[in-house]
């Protein structure tokens, strides 16, 4: 009778992150929509999103983050929200920035309580496995396994900038804009008319029925985002 082999850590390989992103998030857009949402699962009831040639900005008024909560947020494919009431891909929308940027850094706090950073090197990991096809082509076997690449390029700390300025939230900030994705994010009218389609915003101030309907909207438990 044979040993028997189980799967083990080195049976994943680095690749996986860039299949799950790349699938998961085919429209930029929608990586923006996923970080949006994290804010309103928060809570938020108040948004911004600054995008300018290199770097986007998105900040919330949300809970924020504690330490456990900040720490569980770097698991990959692992989600304490509630599937019911939240939305989302299980634990993998903070990693969509993958195919978005070469860095990004979030910051954030609870009320009351310390302000915290979760950092992700994109480009270190895209670097690796650049590396690891160059192997593959001349015949050697596989070195790059995920929990590797990610632990080399994610982590989480007390953050000493004080980013937070208010009681609680959360500020997130993509820097170095991939070049495929320069283009369709800096053209405002597409992004305006993306994020109307699919961000909770109040109606125009000139509709006839605004008040009545949000209120509406509010008494049901639906979050609207200004």
């Amino acid at each position: 009778m044979t040993d028997r082999i189980r799967f083990n850590k080195k049976d994943i390989g680095a690749e996986l992150l860039s299949i799950l992103t790349t699938g998961l998030y085919r429209d930029t857009l929608d990586t923006l929509r996923e970080y949006i949402q994290n804010g309103i699962d928060a809570g938020a009831s108040s948004m911004s999103i600054k995008i300018t040639p290199d770097t986007i900005t998105i900040e919330d008024n949300g809970q924020g983050m504690n330490e456990a909560t900040a720490r569980n947020a770097i698991r990959l494919g692992i989600s304490d929200k509630n599937p019911v009431s939240n939305v989302g891909f299980r634990g993998i929308g903070i990693y969509s920035a993958f195919n978005l940027c070469n860095s990004a850094a979030i910051y954030t706090k609870a009320e009351g309580g310390t302000e915290y950073k979760i950092a992700f090197d994109f480009k270190n990991v895209r670097n690796e496995l650049s590396k690891e096809q160059e192997r593959r082509k001349v015949g050697e076997p596989a070195q790059l396994y995920l929990e590797k690449v990610l632990e080399d390029s994610v982590y989480m700390e007390k953050s000493a900038e004080r980013i937070i300025s208010q009681q609680s939230g959360t500020k997130i900030l993509f820097s170095k804009l991939l070049d495929e994705v320069y283009q369709r994010l800096n053209n405002y009218t597409e992004v305006r008319d993306y994020l109307q389609d699919v961000v909770p915003l109040p109606f125009r101030g000139d509709f006839k029925y605004k008040d009545a309907i949000e209120k509406k909207l509010l008494n049901a438990g639906e979050k609207i985002i200004s």
